[in-house]
């Protein structure tokens, strides 16, 4: 039974992973293509590179749209 719970939360941790990473595909910015996103019980971590602190704002508040997320660690590096 406690596996079952594991499997559970990790397709949990996929979707909402998966609603995310397309959320920042349908942005106007494809560099947003290229973050990584990591999801663990509402807790998600985005890093990569974009081109200026206006986006990463943007990529930032893609993420804390859903109501499942938590909290967001921002890991981006804006490139200058």
């Amino acid at each position: 039974m406690g596996q079952l719970k594991h499997i559970q939360k990790d397709t949990g941790n996929d979707r909402l992973k998966s609603a995310i990473s397309q959320r920042l595909s349908d942005q106007h910015f494809p560099s947003f293509r290229d973050l990584e996103v990591e999801v663990d019980h509402g807790l998600v971590t985005i890093s990569g590179t974009v081109q200026s602190y206006y986006r990463r704002q943007i990529a930032l508040s893609t993420c804390q749209q859903l109501a499942d997320v938590i909290t967001v660690i921002d890991m981006i590096t804006v490139s200058q």
